[in-house]
């Protein structure tokens, strides 16, 4: 029988996606609570982009039933009618108006799409011919046009092979691996954005699983950690498709279905590490938008498994240490069992644990998005005025204003420009002076420094409201990046003085990072 690697109740109970909180910006910790009826349970699997709608699963006396959660309210979203209540919601689009997952109508589980005023419209969604047995929609892209997930072969009770398929506007299309061996099978359990980045696994035969990612419908199979069994499975993707993660196994954790927290990037595998007394056995489940931050679950003692976060500055760190003494959040009588996923701009963490009373409960982590820096060095402009920046607010890639970009002590009363790029920071000469934003560079509309019309001193001030400007109500075509959370943008004031010649004609400020919030 072939394997899909996910913690569950039943075959298709996946829980490894990611959630979001309540809207209030604050930094929280809550359990999302559970539906009446039957025993105290709930998971927390997926989020939408924007933060809004949570989907998961919850029981109730008829069975599992998935379920949303949206302004801190749980609601059933229905199953198919002529079966065992079985089922779950394990992924939503950006704004949360369309959810996929699982059902079970009288033969089998079935993927379902869930969409409509209140969810109302349910979707049975098409299979790989020959692949009619037991199935599930594991996630969905951002912009809502690609749906991921698996189907197993005719066999309902249980089954020898697997098929990952994608879902592209309605056109299915398989990704059964040509393998050497009639048990050779693929699965996909997560997409990235846009639909463009596939990750999962493949099984050359036995239990010979190997963690891999799909470009469109091309297959990559990087190599895993070294030592061990050749065993691996790549269970999420970054939003921006750089950053794969997931299990491998190796001399650390030499298993072979079992491995520890792994992430690739440029299909170079790197071991997480371990918590303080912990082992390596565990899973990288998610990550942020550009894999800078991982989460999962890990070995935290002997037989105990704990929820761990990763960064390249801490390594790997048990998650409720970080939320009780770097955000002051109060977990008391909680227990995290697992991180399951992180929002693109790492603002969220989800995953599921023991609540206070001893139930198994999902819980949500809010913690602060907005990290800014300066960089690069201002250039001292021809009247001795040494520029600097700043933001002040919340860039959002909703919002339509509240995040004000200001340079001062800019030469007063002269024209200039807000250069940005979402391609990373530099430091290059530029007219006399230095070019803190990586190329591409856009550029707003003409800016004023304001002040007196005589512009002799070093008073000016350059403002825009970046949220405005990135919505285009400020002019210009802004960047499609600039609407996706975890975005990192990178600016720098630009302004010219006629009054002197080339180099002595420009002023420019330092460098400011930030990241694009939800």
């Amino acid at each position: 029988m072939s394997q899909l690697l996910r913690p569950s109740r039943s075959l298709f109970t996946i829980a490894l996606a990611s959630i979001l909180a309540a809207e209030a910006s604050a930094q929280s910790f809550q359990g999302i609570g559970d539906l009446t009826g039957g025993a105290f349970s709930s998971i927390a699997n997926s989020v939408s982009a924007d933060g809004r709608t949570v989907v998961g699963s919850s029981v109730t006396a008829a069975g599992t039933e998935a379920v949303y959660w949206r302004n801190g309210v749980l609601t059933s979203l229905g199953d198919l009618a002529g079966g065992a209540v079985d089922g779950l919601a394990s992924g939503a689009n950006f704004d949360g108006s369309v959810i996929v997952g699982t059902g079970k109508n009288a033969s089998a589980h079935r993927p379902l799409k869930w969409s409509g005023a209140g969810f109302s419209t349910l979707t049975q969604l098409p299979q790989v011919a020959g692949f009619s047995g037991g199935s599930t929609a594991t996630g969905i892209s951002a912009n809502g046009q690609t749906i991921v997930g698996w189907d197993t072969d005719n066999q309902t009770t249980a089954y020898n092979a697997v098929t990952g398929y994608r879902l592209d506007n309605g056109v299915l299309t398989g990704l059964l691996v040509p393998c050497p061996g009639s048990a050779s099978d693929s699965g996909v359990y997560a997409t990235n954005g846009d639909g463009s980045v596939l990750v999962g696994r493949i099984r050359l035969g036995g239990f010979d699983y190997r963690g891999c990612y799909w470009v469109g419908t091309t297959l990559h199979s990087p190599p895993g950690l070294t030592g061990g069994y050749a065993y691996s499975q790549t269970l999420s993707v970054s939003y921006d498709g750089t950053v794969q993660v997931g299990t491998s196994s190796s001399a650390a954790a030499p298993n072979n279905l079992v491995g520890e927290p792994c992430r690739w990037q440029n299909d170079v595998a790197m071991s997480l590490g371990t918590v303080p007394g912990g082992s390596a056995v565990g899973a990288a489940t998610g990550c942020n938008h550009d894999g800078s931050i991982v989460i999962g679950v890990t070995t935290v003692a002997p037989a105990t498994n704990g929820a761990f976060i990763w960064d390249a500055a801490h390594g790997m760190r048990a998650l409720a240490n970080v939320l009780t003494a770097d955000y002051g959040l109060n977990l008391t009588g909680w227990t995290l069992q697992a991180a399951y996923a992180i929002t693109p701009d790492g603002s969220v963490i989800v995953g599921v644990g023991i609540n206070p009373a001893g139930f198994t409960e999902g819980w949500v982590a809010r913690l602060s998005c907005v990290t800014m820096a300066t960089h690069c060095t201002a250039k001292t402009n021809a009247l001795g005025c040494v520029p600097s920046i700043s933001g002040a607010g919340t860039p959002s890639a909703t919002a339509n204003n509240g995040f004000v970009v200001k340079s001062v002590n800019m030469r007063n009363n002269k024209a200039g420009l807000l250069l940005y790029s979402a391609n990373g920071a530099a430091s290059t000469p530029f007219q006399g002076g230095t070019l803190c934003v990586a190329s591409p560079v856009r550029r707003s509309t003409g800016l004023n420094s304001g002040g007196s019309p005589t512009g002799s001193d070093c008073t000016g001030v350059y403002t825009i409201d970046f949220n405005a400007f990135a919505r285009g109500l400020l002019g210009g075509t802004p960047l499609p990046a600039l609407s996706i959370p975890g975005t990192v943008v990178d600016c720098q004031f630009w302004g010219r003085d006629p009054g002197f010649a080339v180099p002595n004609n420009t002023q420019l400020s330092n460098g400011l990072r930030f990241m694009i919030c939800n």
